[in-house]
């Protein structure tokens, strides 16, 4: 991050139309002992635009009571228009809000006249270049990093089709080798052969997860969201599994939020999925819950399953992490991947997600979202799924 410079220097362009006031500023810069700059005066709004088209402004000295353009219009055009030049906004109003909404509109900082002094002038816009200086940095840091996660996230995509065209062929060879019309194989050929499939099927679920993982860090605008409609598509998506598995699932009415529908319907999947797969009972039931606080929903995934030992509890988020057991066991598939995916998420929709698990008895994931207002309310009525063992 920038320094404080030691010596003030440049063109400060004072905008203001009352001469007294002008007069007085311009002369506590020129007294300034640690500074080297030009003052150059503009007593218009006009004015000051056609001056600073010219260039070589190093900050913006400006008074809201311009008579030939309204502040909400003209501050934000500054700022947008030169967003590498501070702006020091004069004001003769004592007014934290007004100067809350002055920085909100793209001001490094604001003075108001009465109280002005040489020693708060010079401060102010010293502070205001390395603002301006740290700001632009940071920007331009964004965009470089969203510029290489956009490269990550081709070269994701470039890898996944080269990795997944050889694979449909090695899986369809696989198939066509065990398929009825093929000569008997012996049983050790069999298990080979069936291994293979397993780990072709296995790699093409990390490419999956890997996209998906990948994908959770667009940017895609925020919308309403029904949980309610966000669960059902995640259900469906696991009714297989859970109906193999005898899995009974419920859940409370669920809210409206703010969100990515695509995303959550995903996180759903995830915690549905995780829980089908590792709750470790003949017979299993999942919850999903509600809670509403005064930040906004929290839901919550929990199954009355084996539980997971408090060790675990912190690792589960991070990227590829399977529990030992899991790891060891070549039965229960998975990539560690779905957990950091339902994070990052989370984390980008202004949430959390935790876990808290009893072993032996149940685990719950939480997550917290956004609420959004909306009269619709939610479903009256809480639905069950029960699904039975076939007979």
């Amino acid at each position: 991050m920038s320094e404080t410079p030691d010596r003030l220097s440049g063109i400060v362009l004072l905008v203001e139309d009352d001469d007294h006031h002008a007069r007085l500023i311009k002369r506590y810069l020129d007294d300034l002992q640690s500074a080297d700059v030009k003052v150059e005066h503009a007593a218009t709004f006009g004015a000051a635009r056609e001056r600073l088209i010219d260039g070589d402004i190093t900050l913006i000295l400006l008074d809201l009571g311009l008579p030939d353009a309204d502040p909400d219009y003209f501050l934000p055009v500054l700022a947008e228009d030169y967003p590498d030049v501070p702006i020091v906004v004069l004001t003769s109003h004592e007014d934290v809000r007004l100067g809350a909404d002055i920085v909100d509109q793209g001001a490094e900082d604001y003075l108001v006249k009465s109280e002005l002094t040489r020693a708060l002038l010079e401060r102010s816009l010293r502070y205001a270049m390395v603002r301006k200086a740290n700001h632009v940095a940071l920007q331009k840091q964004a965009r470089d990093l969203e510029r290489r996660n956009e490269e990550l996230r081709g070269f994701a995509h470039t890898l996944a089709h080269e990795v997944r065209n050889p694979l449909s062929i090695i899986s369809g060879c696989l198939q066509y080798i065990c398929s009825p019309g093929v000569e008997n194989l012996n049983g050790r050929t069999t298990a080979l052969i069936e291994a293979a499939s397993r780990s072709v099927t296995n790699l093409d679920e990390l490419i999956n997860e890997l996209l998906q993982f990948s994908r959770a860090s667009q940017s895609i605008p925020f919308e309403e969201v029904d949980l309610s409609e966000t669960f059902q598509a995640a259900w469906e998506s696991v009714r297989h599994r859970a109906t193999s598995a005898g899995v009974s699932i419920s859940h409370d009415p669920l809210p409206v939020v703010r969100g990515r529908p695509v995303q959550l319907r995903q996180v759903f999947e995830n915690l549905l999925g995780n829980a089908i797969k590792y709750g470790g009972k003949p017979t299993l039931h999942v919850h999903v819950g509600t809670e509403h606080t005064d930040k906004g929903p929290v839901l919550s995934v929990t199954d009355d399953g084996v539980g997971i030992e408090p060790e675990y509890h912190d690792k589960l988020f991070d990227m590829f992490f399977r529990g030992p057991e899991h790891a060891k066991d070549s039965s229960i598939s998975g990539t560690g991947i779905g957990l950091a995916f339902c994070r990052r998420v989370i984390e980008q929709h202004g949430g959390q997600i935790w876990v808290e698990s009893i072993p032996g008895t149940n685990t719950t994931f939480h997550f917290s979202l956004p609420a959004v207002d909306d009269d619709r309310g939610t479903s009256e009525t809480q639905d069950e799924y029960l699904l039975a063992p076939s007979a």
